[in-house]
């Protein structure tokens, strides 16, 4: 039976998750549920050890918010397999670090319906401006633990998606936009969610 692994950094990301992953079980199909917690730092040492310990899964989906250039992408939700290392304007990434990668893809993901394709990366934090990125994140969307989980499924090789709702506009108000719609944002992700999983 395959098994796919949904993540998210906080239950808290995805209101109502347990309820929809009961409704849905599946005699085909092994659906797990975990968080990798918080930010880079934090996603990448508890994803590595969740994958470490824990089997590989056929695919991993995470679900999460994040951010956009434009304001008017707020509650729309963007579905990626393409990921930018982060990159300064006054920086030099070492050559033995890639700027960009793809991961997997798999019949266990499915694209909601009016979902954009969009290029991920992650901070440390919520960004107050997009004037110090080099120009080729123009137009990407940040979410704080994407590119710590599909850096670890690409060199894994590990089909990932991820699948988030916009929750605010990187500019000087980000971190409070994130605050007043993260929970809207998660029950967006969830209902979404709901309607894919029949179709797996």
């Amino acid at each position: 039976m395959p098994v796919l692994w949904i993540i998210a950094a906080d239950k808290k990301e995805v209101p109502g998750i347990d309820v929809v992953l009961d409704e849905k079980k599946s005699d085909s199909l092994k659906i797990e549920f975990h968080t990798c917690g918080i930010g880079l730092w934090e996603s990448f040492f508890n994803f590595t050890n969740l994958v470490n310990n824990n089997g590989r899964p056929d695919a991993i989906w995470l679900l999460g918010t994040a951010g956009s250039p434009r304001a008017e992408d707020i509650f729309k939700i963007g579905v990626s397999h393409h990921f930018l290392n982060t990159r300064f304007t006054d920086e030099e990434l070492p050559d033995f670090l890639p700027a960009t990668w793809e991961t997997g893809k798999s019949p266990l993901f499915k694209k909601p319906e009016g979902a954009l394709a969009i290029s991920l990366y992650s901070t440390f934090g919520i960004s107050l401006s997009t004037r110090h990125f080099e120009k080729n994140m123009a137009g990407a969307w940040e979410n704080m633990e994407a590119l710590s989980l599909s850096y670890v499924c690409y060199k894994n090789e590990i089909p990932f998606m991820a699948m988030v709702c916009c929750t605010n506009q990187i500019c000087s108000e980000g971190r409070m936009q994130w605050k007043r719609n993260f929970l809207v944002a998660g029950e967006k992700l969830v209902q979404a969610l709901k309607k894919l999983l029949p179709k797996l």
